[in-house]
């Protein structure tokens, strides 16, 4: 999740879901195996983590869309520094929330 924040960021704080994939794998966040792990549907288990990680973020209000095929931070995505413990904590209570 802190990669997908750290790149909207970095990408002017409005990115395509490309550009976003594009800037991760560039600055070697993306795991080697999680690239080429393909999934049952075809998919790589780097782009499942990813879109994983962006409904996080968007339930949690740091992310929005403003297009199809846009991700862009919220004010509150924008101040938010996102760490693994922070993560953690913010998928655990989301759980939470759901059940």
């Amino acid at each position: 999740m802190a990669g997908v924040l750290d790149s909207l960021r970095a990408l002017g704080g409005t990115a395509s879901i490309g550009s976003v994939y594009d800037w991760l794998i560039e600055q070697e966040i993306a795991y080697p195996n999680d690239l080429t792990t393909l999934q049952a549907d075809g998919g790589s288990r780097f782009h499942k983590e990813v879109r994983w990680a962006r409904k996080e973020l968007f339930d949690a209000g740091l992310l929005r869309a403003p297009d199809r095929g846009t991700w862009a931070l919220t004010e509150i995505g924008l101040a938010t520094q996102m760490t693994p413990e922070a993560a953690r904590k913010m998928v655990s209570a989301r759980a939470s929330q759901r059940r």
